[in-house]
């Protein structure tokens, strides 16, 4: 985030130094003085029944989910877009991890979810249509309260509560908020509430302690608090040999001894060496590298990693991972690969399991979305069949967007390919990361036809998906 708040403040004190202020111009503030008066006064006086916000710049809409604190996804007609708040910017609580990051994500969760009345407005002709990449609306979010009365504008009481700083540098005769923005951020700034205080959130982990787990853990303990597990699956105690409460959240540093199963685009797929279930099974998870590559991709590499945990789209994965290995206290390390001469040693001695090949999904029971429930987060083998595109889709994709027969795809070339699991009419799309490689084409696929395929099976809204990973193999099924 930019600090340019910083300036405000130091030209404000260099001021008082030279006697060119008083304590009636800058009174003293503290946290508490936080409110909501430009949020209060400022009114949507824009007629905006019965129009469209991607076609007219301005409309009523429905909440589909929220992303963090700037960002939330809604119902425009029978599309379902993502929308990035102007004027702000929120701590960071999904791909990089920063304080006060949660909290403004729960404060518009909050506001939205409750909300009686949403109404998105943007002046395209000033701040343009979506974001560089295309793939989000920007606007301005106004939403009425469970309260009722006057609708207010989610931006600025976002600035008004210190979760962000004012970054409205533009005016406009459609949208002329700029001056209620500059004057909610000064104001804001000169409490030192939360994102202006120092080390002051109480839901952070500022700590330098650092937890070896399993990914089996992680996903049973995330957003929770139970008794702390070391990697192999034991109970941690103290020094009077008690179990240790241990809550694990977005902000913890976790170390994990994982395989490589498989990338998607720059990310990765991992699973535990260590801790199999009942079953035998190995859980896996899905590590968003932020663009990046990691240095020991190929499948079947066993690395250790330090990384922090988070949810998306109500499923645990890890995020925010140190990718260098010369980092001073925290590398990523190559434990050993296959072909590797001390491979199988190094495996053994450790007690590891380096399996990286796909669960058998091929022949399960599938008679509802929820049938996929016990797979989640599984990297797996498994057969689908390719159905027409629905009327209305299944997925997240926005901006521009184009449709063929069976699939949708956005500017990055982000692709959803329509699909039931084999033998049913069970949703079960198959989800295409525009930085795939080799990238997956529509034109390797025909509508009605059956396919064995690979990746991870994770859940989107109401159905499942599965996720294809670089180099998967795409076998039509004869029927």
């Amino acid at each position: 985030m930019k600090r340019s708040w910083l300036l405000t403040l130091f030209t404000a004190l260099a001021l008082a130094a030279c006697g060119e202020t008083s304590s009636s111009a800058f009174p003293s503030l503290t946290p508490n003085d936080l409110n909501t008066a430009q949020t209060d006064a400022l009114k949507l006086t824009l007629p905006y029944a019965g129009k469209d916000f991607i076609r007219d710049g301005i409309g009523e809409v429905t909440l589909r989910s929220t992303t963090d604190g700037d960002t939330a996804r809604f119902n425009v007609g029978n599309q379902n877009v993502a929308v990035r708040f102007l004027g702000i910017n929120t701590p960071e609580s999904t791909g990089k991890i920063q304080p006060w990051g949660n909290a403004a994500s729960a404060f518009t969760k909050e506001k939205l979810l409750t909300a009686t009345k949403i109404v998105l407005v943007n002046d395209v002709d000033v701040f343009g249509l979506t974001d560089s990449a295309g793939s989000r609306y920007l606007g301005f979010v106004w939403y009425q309260p469970p309260t009722g009365g006057d609708l207010r504008l989610l931006n600025l009481e976002i600035v008004e509560q210190a979760y962000s700083e004012a970054l409205l540098f533009e005016d406009s005769t459609i949208t002329p908020y700029k001056d209620a923005f500059l004057a909610a951020g000064e104001y804001a700034a000169r409490t030192g509430a939360r994102i202006y205080g120092f080390r002051n959130d109480p839901s952070f982990d500022y700590s330098d302690n650092v937890y070896d787990v399993s990914i089996r853990f992680v996903r049973k303990a995330y957003g929770t608090t139970l008794p702390l597990e070391d990697k192999f699956g034991e109970k941690v105690l103290d020094d009077d040999g008690n179990e240790i409460p241990f809550t694990l959240t977005n902000s913890t540093k976790l170390r994990f001894q994982v395989v490589v199963v498989a990338t998607i685009g720059s990310n990765a797929i991992l699973r535990d060496v260590f801790h199999p279930d009942t079953n035998g099974n190995y859980a896996s998870i899905f590590v968003f590298t932020q663009y990046n590559d990691l240095p020991f991709s190929q499948p079947g590499d066993v690395i250790q990693l330090y990384a922090k945990a988070t949810t998306f789209n109500e499923n645990v994965q890890l995020t925010d991972p140190i990718m260098q290995t010369f980092h001073p206290f925290y590398p990523i390390s190559l434990i050993t690969r296959p072909g590797n001469a001390d491979y199988d040693e190094v495996l053994a001695t450790n007690g590891m399991n380096g399996d990286y090949e796909p669960f058998d999904l091929t022949n399960i029971t599938v008679e509802f979305p929820n049938s996929f429930a016990p797979y989640n987060g599984f990297f797996v083998r498994t057969r689908i069949m390719i159905r027409a595109r629905p009327v209305n889709p299944d997925d997240d994709l926005s901006g521009d967007v184009t449709v063929g027969e069976f699939h949708r795809k956005d500017a990055n070339n982000n692709m959803t390919l329509y699909s039931y699991y084999y033998g049913t009419e069970v949703s079960f799309n198959l989800r295409v990361d525009g930085r795939m490689f080799p990238y997956v084409s529509e034109t390797q696929f025909e509508l009605g036809q059956s396919y064995e395929v690979s990746g991870y099976v994770a859940p989107y809204f109401d159905n499942y998906q599965l996720q294809l990973h670089n180099g998967v193999q795409i076998t039509p099924i004869n029927s």
